[in-house]
């Protein structure tokens, strides 16, 4: 089994990406009546799967696939 290592630096950088990118696609208002219903404190962007179903097959810089692969 190979070990993955973990670039801190380079994992903030893909965190960015993808909170960015989830974060044009989400509901603001949808996202704090999901939090308030689960009584959450996490915070959450109200995307729903199809949306973010579509928006992940569009990929992100770290992932190396192709797109007919999914």
């Amino acid at each position: 089994m190979t070990t993955l290592k973990i670039n801190h630096p380079q994992t903030k950088k893909y965190h960015s990406e993808v909170v960015k990118a989830l974060t044009a696609i989400g509901n603001p208002a949808f996202g704090k009546a999901v939090q308030q219903d689960r009584g959450s404190k996490l915070k959450h962007l109200g995307i729903k799967f199809p949306a973010l179903r579509r928006r992940v097959k569009q990929g992100f810089s770290f992932i190396n696939y192709q797109k007919n692969k999914y």
